[in-house]
């Protein structure tokens, strides 16, 4: 009897906790480049199932994202893609000061779902062997401008210009490598979601042709008074979170 009252307090125990997560919840807006979007899930998968809160993520272009800040859209944090955006935000007071922060450094890689299509080192590039080469816009997006710097650093830019589909950001240049339209890609290595096996073949573009891509993070306007947004910028910093930010193929600013 004795154990079977202990039991039902500890459920009871159990149930108010529940209900006091629930209750103290909040929401918050994440605007996020689209290289970043399966970590981020992953991120928040943990961050709400210790919290409670919860994420609305808007992903797009790097430049579409700033204009719809600057526009007044209700984001509470910005993870941007480059160094530059946040510089911005934060001199068009925009964002919180002295809230940017280095949150990875990304990889560009080379990739074809056919194992057999990217060799070891990009070679396939210079044969010219394939029909379609899908990258990320060249101007705007972050991973594009490291694939035009890789291919004019190869001498290959103005070759391939009859190859190249261009999408705005690097989730619809993995869709459309992935779907057959292009049988190779420039896209972020985090993508190819490497903490699994990554089906196919690919080629990580060394940082000396593709530029360092270092990705920084904003505390927005919006976000100041935000207990969530404010709790998740704090995970991001977190020892368990740069494990997940790793696992998918980052590396770590130091």
């Amino acid at each position: 009897m004795l154990n079977r009252l202990k039991l039902c307090k500890f459920g009871l125990m159990l149930f108010f906790l529940s209900c006091m997560n629930t209750a103290f919840a909040e929401e918050f807006q994440i605007a996020t480049a689209g290289h970043f979007l399966l970590t981020l899930q992953e991120l928040l998968r943990i961050f709400e199932k210790e919290t409670g809160n919860k994420a609305v993520i808007t992903t797009t272009s790097m430049g579409v994202l700033f204009t719809k800040v600057k526009e007044g859209a209700p984001f509470d944090i910005l993870l941007s893609g480059d160094i530059s955006t946040p510089i911005k935000i934060e001199q068009e007071g925009l964002g919180i000061a002295n809230t940017r922060f280095s949150y990875a450094i990304g990889k560009l890689v080379l990739w074809s779902p056919n194992p057999a299509l990217v060799d070891k080192k990009g070679e396939i590039l210079k044969t010219g062997n394939f029909a379609h080469l899908a990258l990320a816009h060249p101007e705007r997006a972050p991973y594009g401008i490291a694939a035009k710097n890789t291919l004019q650093q190869l001498e290959l830019w103005q070759s391939l210009q009859a190859k190249l589909l261009i999408e705005e950001d690097p989730m619809p240049t993995y869709k459309k490598v992935l779907a057959g339209e292009a049988e190779l890609g420039l896209l972020p290595l985090s993508l190819l979601n490497p903490s699994k096996k990554i089906e196919g073949s690919l080629w990580i573009v060394p940082n000396n042709l593709s530029g360092r891509l270092e990705h920084q993070a904003i505390l927005l306007n919006h976000g100041e008074h935000n207990n969530a947004a404010k709790a998740f910028f704090t995970f991001l910093k977190s020892a368990r979170a740069k494990n997940v930010i790793e696992s998918f193929g980052y590396s770590l600013p130091k």
